[in-house]
């Protein structure tokens, strides 16, 4: 399956609404759904504990920066653009120091969990870019083109890594080609 990973930073954190109010406009226009994103688990829940120094977690894309962050330090502010049904959303969340974040749950193993007791431990998984999947070259189209402006406009040093080099080439046929290549597999695995 082809998809979009992209990161980048805003030059200050007052430009934001400005782009919520303008990707919203550009949703309504266009016909899409969209939802404005807050996450701050701070202010949810005041239960928050001190944790270690967060740990680094390798990877092969964009130096390997996803790393645990305690609850406290989640914090994600922005806007998802749903392009259409049943594919993945464009989203463009920016955390406190409005460089594009996504923050996940991810259930661990607590060592404190016995035979009888079964302990349910989450972390918090901070990724400093937001990766989307596409499953038609239509939609790929559109979130690239929704891309460029964000480009143009808010997020000058906008990185993005296009699997089926679309980004790149612009070559609409190709992108056609390779996604139903990609579909063709995909059925094949189902079957």
């Amino acid at each position: 399956m082809a998809y979009l990973k992209y990161r980048g930073t805003i030059s200050h954190r007052e430009i934001l609404r400005e782009l919520e109010e303008e990707l919203a406009d550009i949703s309504s226009i266009s016909g899409w759904k969209y939802q404005f994103i807050t996450e701050n688990f701070h202010t949810m829940s005041r239960k928050t504990k001190n944790t270690p120094e967060p740990e680094e977690i390798t990877g092969p894309e964009f130096g390997g920066e996803i790393r645990k962050v305690s609850s406290a330090e989640v914090y994600l502010d922005g806007i998802s653009l749903f392009i259409d049904h049943g594919n993945d959303p464009l989203t463009f969340s920016f955390d406190k120091n409005g460089s594009m974040a996504t923050v996940s749950m991810q259930l661990v193993d607590d060592p404190l969990s016995t035979h009888k007791i079964t302990v349910k431990k989450y972390e918090f998984m901070y990724s400093p870019y937001i990766k989307m999947f596409t499953r038609n070259a239509e939609h790929h189209i559109k979130a690239v083109k929704v891309l460029d402006y964000i480009k143009k406009k808010y997020v000058t040093d906008l990185e993005v890594i296009d699997t089926t080099m679309y980004w790149e080439t612009r070559d609409e046929e190709e992108l056609k080609v390779i996604m139903w290549k990609s579909a063709g597999k995909n059925r094949q695995i189902s079957i």
